[in-house]
């Protein structure tokens, strides 16, 4: 099965999707005025475990994920990784994404060598099952 067969699959088993963005860094607008870093939406993707499937049939691994929340931050935890996820939920809110919303990042197109190699039967099979269990989740997920 090819990767777009796959995808055609998914959209028409309505299976859940996620959001795909890219990171835009905080920057300064003609050099003066503050712009906060924010997610610049790219499109939609169904999470396939390790990998992540454009409608388009293209495959990514998996960067760094994000699940929007309320804008509220814990003031009782100062850990410094606590903080750079909320200025991540922060970028992912100024992007448009609602609350619940998961948005995906950073991820990379697969090496074309990779996804036909020697490991790619073992791949497809893993993609599929994956997708199997998106299109007909168990009971109770």
């Amino acid at each position: 099965m090819t990767w777009s067969a796959l995808a055609r699959e998914l959209g028409a088993g309505n299976a859940r999707d996620e959001a795909l963005a890219d990171y835009v860094p905080a920057s300064r607008a003609l050099g003066l005025f503050p712009r906060p870093a924010r997610m610049r939406p790219i499109g939609r993707v169904w999470r396939l475990g390790a990998y992540l499937l454009t409608p388009a049939g293209g495959l990514l691994r998996t960067g760094r994920v994000v699940r929007v929340a309320g804008a509220e931050r814990r003031r009782s935890v100062v850990a410094e990784s606590i903080s750079a996820h909320h200025e991540l939920v922060l970028a992912a809110r100024r992007g448009g994404y609602r609350e619940g919303e998961t948005v995906n990042f950073d991820a990379r197109p697969l090496d074309a060598d990779a996804a036909h190699g020697s490991g790619a039967a073992d791949l497809a099979a893993y993609l599929a099952e994956r997708a199997a269990l998106l299109i007909r989740p168990p009971d109770g997920a």
